[in-house]
């Protein structure tokens, strides 16, 4: 499927009648118009459908829908058929319980071409920081990256974005040759983001944004969440020592078995990551 504007937006969707509405109206409302929106619903048994249809009919120049009916293909099943499926210039991921903020696309646009002028035959992915929010969007980090002490651009090699991966799909922007370097896949379990993260740090260029583009949406109900305020503190982590004791030594096999390096290579890429982040915290 040819996208005809440069950006082929693609949302992946199970069961988020809740807050699907907002997050196409908030793409919707793009300040930047280049762009066509892609869904996938992933055999949600809510009222997803009947949102879809909605937006369907009133946006049928701007908002596609692939794959209408097929099979629960699960997060990283869904967001890699929408791009294996979709041709386009640029991609952007788009998860469905989010808000972007009105000048997203625009800055994330103009910060990858920026990024190719300087390595045009290179796989290229611009990123940007988020605001948490709870389920009712109030704002609970202003800046996930100053609330973490993370300055992603002390991590943007392919050894550090392994083991502190700041690149989110969501807060992404990646051209066409990041999609020709990708497939076929090769992997079927790691995460789509950080899957395509570490293969664009390992093989192209990327550049971190400094702005917070949208409203990452904290809930019960997510595959994935991301901690934020006091959970990133050293006190909290020393309390819960135990669990990321077993947590790091499930990363280093994790991170071995897809070709990473051997586990002393991921433990001392952590550690030296936790002490950039201790003595130089992003201010």
């Amino acid at each position: 499927m040819i996208c005809s504007r440069p950006i082929a937006i693609l949302l992946a969707v199970y069961n988020g009648e809740k807050y699907l509405s907002e997050q196409i109206d908030s793409i919707l409302d793009q300040t930047n118009t280049s762009w066509t929106l892609y869904i996938r619903n992933d055999g949600s048994s809510d009222g997803t459908q009947r949102i879809i249809d909605s937006y369907l009919r009133r946006f049928p120049d701007r908002i596609v829908q692939i794959d209408r009916g097929g099979a629960n293909l699960g997060c990283r099943g869904n967001f890699f058929r929408l791009l294996e499926t979709v041709e386009a210039d640029y991609y952007m991921f788009s998860d469905a319980d989010d808000v972007w903020l009105p000048e997203k696309v625009q800055i994330l646009f103009d910060a990858i071409r920026e990024l190719e002028r300087q390595y045009p035959a290179l796989p290229c992915q611009a990123f940007a920081d988020t605001i948490v929010c709870d389920e009712h969007l109030n704002v609970l980090e202003a800046s996930h990256w100053r609330g973490a002490g993370i300055n992603p651009d002390r991590f943007l090699s392919y050894n550090y974005m392994a083991v502190c991966c700041t690149a989110g799909g969501a807060c992404s922007i990646y051209n066409r040759k990041v999609k020709d370097m990708i497939f076929p896949l090769t992997n079927d379990y790691l995460i789509y983001d950080f899957w395509i993260a570490i293969n664009v740090a390992k093989r192209g260029k990327l550049k971190a944004v400094h702005k917070p583009l949208l409203k990452y949406r904290q809930h019960g109900a997510q595959t994935y969440g991301i901690s934020y305020g006091a959970q990133n503190t050293l006190s909290h982590k020393l309390k819960r020592i135990g669990a990321l004791v077993r947590q790091y030594r499930w990363e280093a096999q994790h991170h071995k078995d897809f070709g990473y390096g051997p586990k002393i290579k991921y433990y001392w890429y952590k550690f030296m990551t936790i002490v950039k982040i201790r003595m130089g915290r992003y201010r």
